[in-house]
């Protein structure tokens, strides 16, 4: 899987090397991305296709999604040792490939790989998948907005723009390998795994070290504009969407409001997809030489998963009980003030502004100090889930990272794998107000993007707010009371569908970063949308 992986990067940069289509470059790139979310979607889709009256068939389903589901866990957790004991290596892959296809047989009725539609609608309605993308597929993917795809290698790097026009290359001559990696793993070293007050603390090497925040915001200013000017700024200016503005006066020093903005896809592969890609750029109060001054960001991890989460119902919510007959939201929200080991954590806040804003038009259910088993099951059946909580990142193995709940006093966990298992068809919105649930350690299936926010959109959630990195109590508190205000105030006017989250979010980040100040990037801009 990670020769795979990194082939897919190579083949991509010689094919943007040689001229090839567009639509072949992102095809290469695909191959490598997301495999291990390319099983879960595929196991995800299944669910409603196999006859659930059939108690037989049904058994037999979830025997391959569980031997499925574990011989991939086997393989990921053995991956470092491939080059030591490649025949066991070979025996499990080969063991995996035997239980995929039975899990195809049983919903296709095919021993063989046939191309088939990667969204076509089959019998019951049901949405299938399949590795390689046709070029309908990737016209698609533009639909409600441009998709831009990045690709480093060491062959070069590049971007692929997919807008109505359809896909087009744009190189990015100084967008060098070495600086990503470099820039990239100082991103990753400095996620905490827990709220910070005034100072985080962060593992390196397996030793907890005290990382000064001042030091962190500039190293972050760094990154932040090499980044705007090595990939972000070229891409929007081939979409004539930014323009020099050397001849403009009394630069706005307000946000622009969402909805004056489109709204970009950002895919990164590889080590791009640990960059901040939305609060790329300059900063200071007269700027507007960055992303957020120009476009709505959300994050998928492949053109499939975009694809899959858009293929997810989109439920109306209901606004006041007034008769209608939309479903009125069930809220769920996960507090935890305290965490053994752990630093508190001022939880109330959000809490509080949630009832709030969200209380007259929806049920909601606070769940204080809950255990992974509790949590779980009302999962089920929310429409919207909140955790205000510490998180966890795991390097060695992604499907480790978990939210941190509480049971019979010590650490319960709630992990990616277990996220994953669910499937819930009617959930739009999870928040995950702790640190790092976009983002992953992994530095070796550095293009899987193993992570909670995916993990929750794999299990039905359309919509995920995540962070890239530790979040702080004012941030978190503030960001989320501000977004939920909008999003009601939106509800109360028009009703809702979760399509409008990620231009919520951006207002109401930009609104905290107005306050804060731009420059303070660790506090504003660990938020992001991940969704359709």
């Amino acid at each position: 899987m990670i020769r795979l992986s990194k082939l897919g990067s190579i083949a991509s940069s010689i094919f943007a090397l040689v001229n090839r289509t567009p639509y072949d470059i992102l095809r290469a790139l695909e191959v490598g991305q997301g495999l291990i979310a390319n099983i879960a979607m595929q196991l995800h889709s299944g669910t409603h296709q196999v006859n659930q009256e059939d108690n037989k068939g049904w058994t037999k389903f979830f025997e391959l999604q569980v031997g499925i589901t574990a011989a991939f866990d086997c393989i990921n957790q053995s991956s470092p040792d491939v080059e030591s004991d490649p025949d066991e290596y070979l025996k499990k892959s080969v063991y995996l490939k035997q239980l995929s296809d039975e899990f195809d047989i049983m919903l296709f009725g095919k021993k063989q790989f046939e191309p088939r539609p990667l969204f076509g609608v089959d019998h019951l309605e049901t949405w299938q998948i399949r590795m390689s993308l046709d070029d309908s597929d990737i016209l698609s993917v533009s639909d409600k907005g441009p998709v831009v795809c990045f690709n480093t290698s060491s062959v070069g790097s590049h971007a692929i723009i997919i807008d109505e026009g359809g896909p087009r290359t744009v190189p990015l001559p100084h967008l060098l390998l070495k600086d990503v990696e470099r820039y990239a793993n100082t991103n990753i070293r400095l996620n905490g795994t827990g709220r910070p007050g005034k100072q985080s603390s962060v593992k390196i090497d397996g030793v907890t070290q005290v990382v000064d925040p001042v030091s962190t915001t500039k190293t972050m200013k760094q990154i932040m504009e090499w980044l705007w000017d090595a990939a972000v700024k070229p891409v929007l200016e081939a979409m004539g969407i930014f323009r020099a503005e050397k001849k403009m006066k009394g630069l706005r020093l307000s946000p622009s409001k969402a909805r004056d903005m489109p709204t970009v896809w950002w895919v990164g592969s590889g080590l791009m997809s640990h960059l901040p890609l939305h609060a790329a750029g300059y900063h200071s109060a007269s700027s507007t030489e960055n992303t957020c001054s120009h476009v709505v960001s959300s994050y998928m991890p492949s053109l499939k998963a975009l694809l899959f989460s858009r293929g997810q119902t989109e439920v109306p919510w209901g606004l006041l009980n007034t008769g209608s007959q939309d479903p009125v939201p069930n809220v769920v929200v996960v507090e935890m003030p305290t965490t053994p080991g752990e630093d508190r954590l001022d939880t109330e806040a959000e809490g509080l502004a949630i009832r709030q804003h969200v209380g007259t038009r929806a049920s909601v259910e606070v769940l204080r100090s809950p255990s992974s088993k509790i949590v779980l099951e009302k999962l089920k059946n929310c429409s919207i889930a909140h955790f205000a909580c510490h998180g966890k990142a795991v390097s060695e193995d992604p499907t480790r990272n978990a939210l941190l709940l509480v049971s019979n006093g010590r650490v319960d966990e709630l992990r990616v794998e277990d996220v994953q298992r669910l499937s819930h068809c009617g959930a739009q919105l999870a928040y995950l107000a702790a640190c790092s649930t976009a983002s992953t350690k992994d530095r070796v299936l550095v293009n899987e993007t193993v992570h909670l926010a995916t993990a929750f959109q794999l299990a039905g959630f359309r919509h995920v707010i995540g962070t890239l990195w530790e979040t702080y109590d004012k941030s978190a508190s503030s960001i989320s009371a501000n977004f939920y205000k909008q999003l009601m105030q939106i509800v109360g006017s028009q009703g809702y569908y979760a399509s409008d989250v990620a231009c919520v979010l951006h207002d109401a980040t930009m609104e905290y970063r107005a306050e804060v100040g731009g420059e303070s990037i660790t506090h504003w801009a660990p938020f992001v949308h991940v969704g359709p």
